[in-house]
């Protein structure tokens, strides 16, 4: 128990001390680079898109997921001229 005239003074300097110790620890893991601080940090939280590619008359869809193998496979269709 902290007892004392400077009670106040030491209570403000231990929470001040732990709040740059707090910052500095933020610091070096954003250094290092283990902060999510990039879009490309949660692209597993998004949903992925198909892509589509014309291909000299084929519609060629690429699917996005793999299938059970673990394989992306290729959907291709005739695209028509008109």
């Amino acid at each position: 128990m902290i007892e004392g005239r400077r009670k106040a003074l030491q209570q403000v300097v231990y929470t001040f001390g732990n709040i740059v110790g707090l910052g500095l620890a933020v610091y070096k893991c954003q250094v290092m680079g283990l902060l999510p601080t990039h879009p490309s940090d949660w692209l597993a939280f998004v949903e992925p898109q198909k892509v589509k590619i014309a291909l000299h008359k084929h519609l060629v869809t690429i699917r996005d997921r793999p299938d059970k193998n673990n394989i992306w496979l290729l959907n291709s269709g005739y695209i028509s001229n008109s």
